[in-house]
């Protein structure tokens, strides 16, 4: 009971954590975060492999949430899941290392390292697969076994959890992959384990239990079949049609996504340092405990090799996995590592109370109880431990509202994904999508851009109805933005140059050459502003709109082609 509520307190401190710095809105725009925002209240297809039960799930929660808007309610499907992973840590931490001071300081340190709680403030997929891994080793790690199975029965849930779970997984994320291994071999062990003192083969129940195994893990796939029904009537958020088998199974395995394993991808990014990605997390003396534990003196051996090659495995993929936010593929990695961090803690405890112990038999006056010492013991741990992370946390917590930034700085492409833990009151890119749906944009107008930027004028099409009227056509590569341009040209116009008919804008208010857009002569128009650039959402600035001229019928918005307001031309 008592670690019951230990537990509980713990995730919902985490909880009041994560909504208290949860991003207000959109806060990206080249990110698979925005496209997740639209993505989960108009139950649209992601891309590869499509996350149909975070589909689901996040669209309930977009459903059922009373406040807020979509973007908001779809982060906070995010802090819930992430907040229960804490639960359920702290519940596994209890059960591998038989502590409760371990187990505690070992979840909260998780709780609060900056990679996780970045997960746990915006949509992403991250933080429901974090609560797949620590549920699946929970069940794993079950002792229980039914009352009359004999001794040849594994635990309980091995054969009806485990697998369920395991199917369930897979329908999220495809990582899921890289536990099998250690499971299989916990599953082995605790196999030959229960086999050698049994009192008789029964082949005909193994396999009974087997297929029933297979039934469960196979039975969740049937989710994929939301992405085949979908696919039937609408594209992915990138424009791919579903409606053939080839391209189905193409997105649901994410074969495209081996160019990040093989170096063939353009966008292959670099892998980051693993000892300081630890550090980062866990502070350096959770992080030296954290190798202690990596012994297998501290676990009981099988466990210690079920888990150590699944945090090696973990580990190897991450640092060949490349990718420009290389750096969420390690959080299986910080959580597996928050087991051995919970081991050492045990093992650095242990050590210090054994030799009290000693210099008591060895005549050494320590007046008081002895429970006194371990209490201690335990406090100063705590507190050396748990002082650099705290101070990192306080520090992110507390910190202001983010620093004022122009509209083209908010669409810039190529910049790192922002792991900002704590995103309350960034409303920067909310704020630039507001003032590009402000233009003076004549109704029915074409709106071409990158996938990010049409991506964060959908969203206010699908879920607040701004603009419906607009039509919004991706086009990443220069010829397509060119390509579409000259679809979108009037009947009866003159393809020769479109200088005439166009004017250009970007987000720093400034002219740019039409070629840019559209491939035309290098013209130059200009925009006329009454007010200084807006910067951000604050008391002390209120937003500035921008002041079209129109000078045509189509408007360029850095890189993107829209029809303006027409100008009697």
């Amino acid at each position: 009971m008592k670690d019951r509520v230990i537990s509980w307190g713990l995730g919902i401190a985490s909880l009041a954590l994560y909504v208290a710095t949860a991003a207000p809105t959109v806060v990206t725009v080249f990110d698979d975060s925005l496209e997740f925002q639209v993505v989960l209240p108009t139950l649209g297809i992601a891309h590869p492999t499509g996350y149909p039960l975070y589909t689901l799930l996040g669209w309930l929660s977009t459903r059922l949430l009373p406040f807020g808007d979509a973007a908001y309610r779809a982060n906070l499907f995010s802090a819930l899941t992430a907040s229960l992973t804490v639960v359920l840590l702290y519940r596994l931490l209890l059960r591998v290392v038989g502590g409760r001071m371990p187990a505690l300081l070992a979840a909260a340190l998780f709780a609060i390292s900056p990679l996780w709680w970045s997960q746990a403030t915006l949509a992403e997929v991250y933080a429901l697969h974090g609560l797949f891994v620590v549920a699946l080793w929970l069940v794993a790690f079950d002792e229980r076994t039914a009352p009359d199975a004999g001794r040849w029965a594994l635990p309980v849930a091995v054969p009806i959890a485990l697998p369920l779970l395991s199917g369930l997984a897979l329908t999220h994320h495809r990582m899921t992959l890289l536990l099998a291994p250690g499971l299989a071999l916990w599953v082995g062990l605790r196999w030959w384990d229960s086999r050698r003192p049994a009192r008789g083969f029964r082949p005909v129940a193994w396999l009974k239990v087997a297929l029933l195994a297979a039934l469960l893990l196979l039975a969740p796939l049937l989710l994929y079949a939301y992405v085949w029904l979908r696919g039937q009537a609408i594209p992915t958020t990138a424009g791919v049609w579903l409606n053939t088998w080839p391209a189905f199974w193409q997105h649901i395995s994410a074969s495209a996504y081996g160019a990040f394993l093989t170096g063939s991808s353009a966008s292959r990014g670099a892998s980051p340092d693993i000892v300081q990605l630890l550090l980062a997390q866990f502070g350096p003396l959770a992080a030296l405990l954290g190798l202690w534990g990596l012994f297998p003196w501290p676990l009981h051996w099988r466990r210690w090799a079920a888990l150590a090659l699944t945090l090696a495995i973990q580990a190897a993929f991450a640092l060949s996995y490349r990718t420009a936010d290389a750096e969420v593929f390690f959080l299986p990695v910080t959580l597996l590592f928050s087991l051995f961090v919970a081991a050492g803690l045990v093992q650095a405890q242990d050590a210090a109370l054994l030799l009290l112990a000693q210099w008591r038999r060895a005549g050494l006056p320590l007046p008081g109880r002895f429970a006194w010492y371990r209490a201690a013991v335990q406090a100063a741990l705590a507190l050396l431990v748990a002082w650099v992370p705290a101070h990192q946390a306080w520090a992110a917590l507390t910190a202001g509202p983010p620093g004022p930034q122009t509209c083209e700085q908010a669409l810039a492409v190529g910049k790192p994904p922002d792991l900002t833990p704590n995103r309350r009151g960034d409303w920067r890119v909310a704020d630039c999508a507001q003032d590009i749906l402000s233009q003076p944009l004549e109704p029915g107008a074409a709106v071409i851009g990158l996938l990010g930027e049409i991506t964060l004028l959908r969203y206010y099409q699908q879920t607040a109805g701004q603009r419906p009227d607009l039509l919004t056509l991706v086009a990443d590569a220069e010829d397509d933005r060119r390509a579409a341009c000259w679809r979108r040209w009037p009947r009866g116009a003159q393809p020769t140059c479109c200088a005439p008919s166009l004017a250009c804008w970007r987000p720093a208010w400034r002219s740019m050459r039409l070629a840019r857009c559209c491939g035309c002569a290098p013209q130059r128009w200009r925009l006329r502003q009454n007010r200084p650039p807006w910067r951000s959402r604050s008391p002390s600035r209120p937003r500035s709109r921008l002041q079209p001229r129109p000078v045509g019928r189509y408007l360029c918005i850095r890189g993107v082609c829209s029809a303006s307001a027409s100008s009697g031309r």
